[in-house]
Formats: structure tokens, sequence, C-alpha cells
């Protein structure tokens, strides 16, 4: 008799879920990440006005910004502009940590 063979859809189950355990692993505030690296923005939350402004800024998700000066306030190049910002209770900016493009 054959081994019981998982079924696809729960081993793409499973691999849903390790992408989502490792995604969760690598977000981190942006205003955490060191001076020098490169990030990808992967949520931005907050009042929905604040939110609203980093939209206008092009602060969203999927972004890619340089971190010029971590902590509070932080420093990012974004694109051919420079966004400095404070941390606050309004919102949070999380980000993943990527090589250079």
């Amino acid at each position: 008799m054959t081994p019981a063979i998982p079924s696809l859809n729960l081993l793409r189950l499973n691999l849903n879920k390790w992408q989502t355990f490792v995604n969760a692993v690598l977000e981190q505030p942006l205003e955490s990440l060191k001076a020098g690296s490169w990030a990808e923005v992967t949520d931005v939350s907050g009042t929905a006005a604040w939110v609203a402004r980093m939209a206008e800024l092009g602060l969203r998700e999927g972004t890619q910004v340089h971190v010029v000066k971590s902590g509070c306030p932080c420093l990012v190049d974004l694109g051919c502009s420079r966004l400095c910002f404070r941390c606050t209770d309004d919102g949070m900016i999380l980000a993943k940590p990527i090589d250079s493009p």
C-alpha cells in the first residue's frame, strides 16, 4: 500500500501560511530600519487623514524607499523626494528590508 500523499490544496495552504509567517517576521516599523538600508512599504495604517496624506506624498504599500536616517524623526528617500516624519499615534508604516534596487 502506498503512503497517503497530502492533497495539493493542503500543500498550498501550508505554503501560504509559511509565506504569511515569513512576511510578518520581516515586517518592522520603517523608523526602526538601519540608515542606508532599502525597504519596501508593506502597510500604512492609522487615521484616515494620515494614511491619505502619506499616499499623497507617495508613501503607500509597495513603494521602495531608502532609509537616510532611522529613529524619530525618520528620513527616507522616496523617488526624487526626501520625506521626514515623526513617530506619532496617528499612524504607522511597516516595511520589509530589501536588497538595493
